[in-house]
């Protein structure tokens, strides 16, 4: 056991309060571990301790974490020093080890030893049947009622059926119903049918609690309120559960992740010992104070000190920019100087509020070589629906596009299948023609194609008559006018609004942000000639690429440069999350803004915008109010030229708003520029602290105000900097407060 605790404890030795954690060993204990404190290797060599003490065998042990990635290397590393087969070890995730129960006791649950688990889209598949035999297939999206369903096995309504509208409960109970005759649970069910079992037969309850005499949890700041009763139920009989976890990291709220489940550890496990991990390893002191200093904003936390032996380093630099284009741009030029300076990209990450905001980065640095790689999800001009959408443009331009007319005609499925698309190459190839050449044949009154239904004649004819018309537009129209009304008739938005997952960014948004940028094309030609040499120079695979990725993907993560763009009230924060969850959601958004910073080792570089391009179309913004929470001590403000000379076109025409003015600590911005002589540095940008300020919001919800381009609205919601107004035109759009006056 000795040699066990030496291999599972070797490397650097504990600090005071890492080992205070490992030798808590008995009773319920949480360790909140700030970022970059360790808490992995704390919850690793608790296990060696428990074992080296003789508390308890390593079958003895239940360890869970969230992902198989982590089971497996805990698995991997105990099993190479203990001889004990790797299926004898009880270490994964919650879905896994309710697997396993459920595997054992499948009896008891209706079900066979061979049941099956379900995914997504065997889940979409079942809910598409069973809102077709309710009448409701047009009603409502099969995506929706998935993440309700979801939604109320992970917990999220209490447990209470009350809070669960009747319609709902009939799908639900109906799918129950289905899947259980199909012999099988969904991903969603395994730790809710665990928990049933526990309770319907309590001796069962108590063989796996007494079997896990100590409990170690992983990541508890991200468990839901299913798998928070789950962890209570197998503890019960023993109470030694050690959670390790970080409430200031707890941002996975919209998918059922309740933070109030490690803030009341101290209640529902009585007489718990709580330990602080605050001795970062990561980062250097500037950027530890910057995020502490936002994250000190949250009224829902433990608190904790953040410390480092990491040197003072550089201050958190918080860069403002005219428009999402030149923050794209800087960010591009700063990654190469830092590259040119011996930095490799891949030490670098740009981290993301939305998906939206990629697409330019994408554009830029395909425009400037910078090599990058998307972290997460597809890179922009690699989604499916723009490859859809682009393939409606590149038929329009082309009608000889063989690849993109075969794309048209599949998306969305017009009854057309692979039978008809092999019989259209057949006529293609007798004819010498297109493949849409070869639909005008088959459309024709006195052809008779073989393959070819009536039917299917039908909606060819459709098709090629709303490509004529927009080809027939093109000639006449702006490429953004063209590609508004594909959007608005070729069925593409209906198709998206059933494939996408309500609590993501939309296909329909990442489309609509492509549209915005035609603006810049006078033909069709150009903008195709431009998405075309971005897509050629996107094919290169480079190993040292700066990451892009959403800051909820780069939880974990760690990067010597971080670049945080896109800090603008309504972006970041996100005003859907506030107007929807209220305080809740500001404080789950100023844990991500935590995320971000800390997720830098030596250098943090925040940016915000004048006005950005977002997929509804341009609009004015204002700096977060995160950026406002960063200590003054701790943060430079850099203006470039063309900003400053974009603020003072604004001043001229508006006046800025006080707020804005007041950051600097003037009555305007152009005072501001007069008094200050900051220094030049080699990139051209001039720097000044960020003195704090204070900003309330002038505007109330119902009161009456104008806008010199929309007219008259209401308010429906504000913050600091902007408003939510509806206006009387019909529009409904979130304007800077210095651009609104109350009526």
């Amino acid at each position: 056991m000795k040699e066990f605790l030496s291999d599972m404890t070797s490397g650097d030795a504990l600090n005071p309060q890492q080992e205070e954690a490992v030798n808590a060993i008995d009773g319920p204990v949480l360790v909140s571990a700030a970022a970059g404190t360790g808490k992995t290797k704390v919850l690793t060599v608790r296990f060696s301790r428990i074992i080296e003490q003789e508390k308890a065998h390593p079958w003895n042990i239940l360890a869970v974490t969230f992902t198989n990635k982590a089971a497996n290397e805990m698995k991997e590393r105990v099993s190479s020093v203990v001889s004990v087969p790797v299926n004898n070890l009880w270490i994964g995730t919650f879905h896994s080890i309710s697997l396993r129960i459920l595997r054992k006791h499948h009896a008891l649950c209706d079900r066979t030893a061979s049941f099956s688990v379900i995914d997504t889209g065997d889940q979409l598949s079942i809910v598409r049947k069973i809102l077709k035999s309710l009448g409701m297939e047009k009603k409502v999206s099969p995506q929706v009622v998935v993440a309700r369903i979801n939604d109320i096995k992970q917990g999220m309504f209490g447990f209470k059926p009350n809070l669960i509208d009747a319609e709902t409960m009939k799908i639900y109970n109906e799918y129950k119903s289905n899947i259980k005759s199909m012999d099988a649970f969904d991903f969603a069910d395994l730790i809710n049918e665990a928990i049933f079992l526990f309770k319907k037969y309590p001796e069962i309850l108590d063989e796996y609690s007494n079997q896990f005499k100590y409990i170690l949890v992983d990541e508890y700041q991200d468990v839901n309120n299913v798998q928070h009763e789950w962890i209570k139920m197998l503890s019960g009989a023993h109470g030694n559960v050690c959670c390790v976890g970080d409430d200031d990291q707890s941002i996975y709220g919209w998918r059922g992740a309740n933070i109030e489940n490690i803030l009341r550890f101290g209640d529902d496990f009585p007489n718990a010992k709580i330990i602080r991990l605050e001795q970062n390893y990561r980062s250097t002191a500037h950027i530890l104070s910057a995020a502490s200093g936002v994250i000190s904003h949250n009224k829902r936390r433990y608190g904790k000190v953040l410390k480092t032996d990491n040197g003072t380093g550089e201050k958190v630099y918080v860069y403002g920019l005219s428009d999402s284009g030149d923050e794209a741009k800087f960010i591009s030029r700063r990654a190469e100087e830092l590259n040119k300076s011996g930095k490799a990209f891949s030490s670098m990450a740009i981290l993301v509020r939305a998906t939206f905001q990629t697409r330019e980065f994408e554009e830029r640095f395909m425009m400037d070589g910078v090599p990058y790689k998307i972290v997460g999800n597809s890179r922009f001009y690699e989604r499916q629906e723009v490859k859809d959408f682009l393939a409606y443009i590149r038929v329009i331009f082309s009608s000889y596009d063989n690849v993109a007319f075969e794309r048209v005609l599949c998306a969305p499925r017009r009854g057309i299948g692979d039978a008809t698309i092999e019989a259209l190459y057949a006529v293609a190839s007798q004819s010498s023609a297109s493949l849409y050449n070869a639909a005008e044949i088959a459309i024709g009154d006195k052809s008779d194609v073989e393959g070819i239904r009536n039917s299917t004649k039908i909606r060819l004819r459709t098709l090629i008559s709303s490509i004529k018309r927009w080809q027939d537009m093109a000639g006449k129209k702006t490429p953004i006018e063209v590609a508004e009304n594909i959007l608005a008739e070729s069925g593409l938005v209906e198709m998206w609004a059933e494939q996408d997952n309500p609590k993501h960014g939309t296909k329909l948004d990442n489309v609509r942000d492509l549209i915005k940028t035609m603006e810049k094309f006078s033909s069709i030609r150009e903008f195709l000639e431009h998405t075309s040499l971005l897509l050629e120079t996107g094919e290169d695979s480079v190993s040292d690429s700066i990451s892009v990725m959403t800051l909820h993907a780069a939880k974990g993560l760690e990067f010597d440069v971080v670049f945080l763009p896109g800090w603008e009230e309504g972006v970041f924060p996100n005003m859907r999350c506030i107007e929807e969850l209220g305080n809740k959601g500001l404080e789950e958004e100023r844990r991500l803004a935590y995320v971000g910073i800390t997720r830098a080792r030596q250098k943090a570089i925040i940016c915000f915008c004048w006005s950005r391009r977002l997929p509804q179309g341009w609009t004015s913004s204002s700096p977060s109010r995160f950026i406002e929470e960063i200590p003054a001590e701790n943060v430079i403000i850099s203006l470039n030229q063309q900003y400053q000379q974009s603020v003072q076109q604004k001043e001229r025409g508006q006046g800025l708003s006080y707020e804005w003015a007041n950051m600097f600590g003037k009555k305007s911005y152009k005072e501001y520029c007069a008094s200050s002589q900051p220094e030049k540095l080699n990139n051209g940008y001039k720097e000044e602290k960020l003195e704090r300020y204070t900003r309330k919001s002038a505007f109330s919800v119902g009161q009456r105000v104008r806008h010199p381009l929309f007219g008259k609205g209401s308010v429906c919601s504000s913050s600091a900097d902007t408003v939510f107004v509806e206006f009387e035109n019909g529009m409904a759009k979130r304007i800077s407060a210095g651009f609104l006056v109350k009526e």
